[in-house]
């Protein structure tokens, strides 16, 4: 299955550790809300949000994904100021490599006792989105993917969460 996906509890162990106004609140909002791959997210920034809307073309298979501002990312936004082109900058204002998020995000979230890393962060939020009743193409449309292999699985994902809850009723 790859890297775990990320658990609500490890949303809120991480914003008590990196609140509002952080970088690394701005990362996992980013990742959460967008469902943007870390080698996206590091390239988002101010001129990618137009009419409400995060517009940016997937690097790694040149999906186009246009998504409401949405989740953690509104008061995030709202919070996080920038004189650079993209909102994720190291310690000395520069735009991180992929390799270095990587490494950056994986130090932070293993700080905080977490065995969640980026892409745990996109499968919460695709399965986020699945428990909210999106369909395949609407994941698609988020995620940027290309087929319906990896929204079904998170669909799958959600839907047994949800017979559960059905059953516990």
């Amino acid at each position: 299955d790859g890297f775990p996906a990320g658990a609500e509890a490890d949303v809120q162990t991480f914003g008590a550790m990196y609140p509002q106004g952080t970088r690394e609140f701005m990362a996992m909002a980013l990742m959460l809300a967008t469902l943007a791959r870390r080698s996206d997210a590091i390239r988002l920034g101010p001129q990618h949000i137009r009419d409400g809307r995060i517009i940016f073309t997937a690097r790694k298979n040149s999906a186009p994904v246009t998504v409401p501002v949405i989740g953690e990312l509104v008061e995030a936004l709202a919070h996080h100021k920038t004189e650079h082109l993209t909102f994720l900058t190291t310690q000395f204002g520069a735009p991180f490599s992929d390799a270095g998020a990587g490494n950056w995000f994986g130090d932070r979230c293993k700080a905080a006792g977490l065995p969640v890393r980026a892409h745990g962060l996109r499968k919460l939020g695709a399965i986020r989105l699945a428990y909210a009743g999106a369909m395949v193409p609407e994941l698609i449309a988020w995620g940027g993917w290309k087929t319906e292999r990896e929204p079904l699985r998170y669909i799958r994902e959600a839907e047994r969460a949800r017979l559960a809850d059905q059953g516990a009723e």
